[in-house]
């Protein structure tokens, strides 16, 4: 985990370093002088605006990111997953009424813990939960900031493109479809947890695994 911040400007900064010009779920803001200085200020870069260990490190983070398998969006959440099992993970943070982002690095079972602390699959999840979370995640700001019990969840492929969708409510044990507004409409029979094992492949083999666990308590 990289315990800093950045801002657009400032990733895509470090993104030149390896010629890439998109980065998935993160809205382009072109580099500037300032975001050198940015990157100097957090020690990122040297205090001359050269190379470090450090620069290096977040450059190959950047590069993995978008070389990603594929992308899961939820909430504040975006899960850069490969088939091996790694996921870079980048958090959206608001600090001073401003979007910032946190590059994280894990593994599909982080995914798993960090995706089951939202009310709704933590909900859909709940026989399971605990035997699913026993392992403390390192970093406990690691929440969902939203409160209002709406999910919506996607899936995106390599190159962006959007293969599945889930946008539920929860209102008395009861989940909802959501319209554009994210208002509750149709009752749906539907199991959110099961959809997004579903999905994921790397999800579905850590869940099966802990599910079958918790079945032999």
């Amino acid at each position: 985990m990289t315990g800093k911040t950045l801002y657009a400007d400032e990733l895509y900064y470090l993104a030149e370093y390896q010629d890439v010009s998109i980065l998935f779920g993160i809205p382009y803001e072109a580099p500037s002088p300032a975001s050198m200085e940015g990157l100097i200020k957090k020690e990122i870069l040297t205090s001359t605006g050269g190379l470090s260990q450090v620069t290096v490190n977040y450059v190959e983070l950047i590069r993995k990111y978008t070389q990603a398998d594929r992308y899961v969006h939820i909430q504040q959440y975006i899960f850069a997953l490969f088939d091996d099992g790694l996921c870079i993970i980048l958090k959206q943070v608001t600090i001073k009424d401003t979007i910032q982002f946190e590059l994280l690095v894990g593994d599909a079972l982080l995914m798993l813990q960090i995706a089951l602390n939202h009310p709704i699959l933590k909900h859909a999840a709940n026989k399971y939960f605990e035997e699913i979370t026993a392992k403390p995640l390192e970093n406990m700001t690691l929440r969902f900031s939203f409160t209002v019990p709406t999910l919506v969840m996607e899936i995106f492929d390599h190159a962006g493109q959007l293969e599945a969708q889930l946008a539920i409510g929860l209102e008395n044990n009861q989940y909802y479809q959501l319209d554009e507004q994210n208002k509750l409409t149709t009752i749906m029979d539907i199991d959110p947890f099961e959809w997004f094992v579903s999905k994921v492949p790397q999800i579905t083999t850590i869940a099966e695994e802990r599910i079958k666990e918790a079945q032999k308590l």
